[in-house]
């Protein structure tokens, strides 16, 4: 049985005290014009936080978060592209970060992934290549 959404908010609106109340519990949502501007090493890291968000509790991704940036080189596609298998192996031992292979592999494919963006989509940002400009195509083509 689908329910209405309209029904939902009021429901939500109701215990959090009211339309106001509720409005100011939600997180801060940025603007395509925002997202644009967002540089490329940041959305490879937010993909790389709800990857090891993932099974996890997000307060201890949340604390060992510096030490992610530190390890990944902030997250720089560049960077993170020249690395060696064995250094990426060396990740699993690496305690700045989730031990987990899968996630570290997801993180390497994800390298690989906006490395291939920004080459198709030359000096465009991930968003803008992703987003594909109103498409609804995740491979960014118009």
């Amino acid at each position: 049985m689908r329910e209405d959404f309209s029904n939902i908010l009021a429901r939500a609106a109701a215990r959090k005290g009211g339309e106001l109340a509720l409005a100011q519990l939600m997180p801060y949502v940025a603007s395509q014009e925002e997202l644009v501007d967002l540089p490329d090493d940041r959305y490879l890291a937010m993909m790389t936080k709800c990857i090891n968000q993932a099974g996890f509790s997000w307060k201890v991704i949340e604390n060992k978060w510096p030490e992610f940036e530190q390890a990944f080189f902030g997250f720089d596609p560049l960077k993170l592209s020249y690395l060696s298998p064995e250094q990426w192996e060396a990740y699993a031992s690496d305690r700045r970060v989730v031990r987990n292979w899968q996630k570290i592999k997801a993180l390497q494919d994800n390298v690989f992934f906006v490395q291939d963006t920004l080459g198709r989509r030359a000096a465009r940002p991930v968003y803008r290549a992703v987003a594909g400009h109103g498409s609804d195509r995740f491979d960014g083509a118009p």
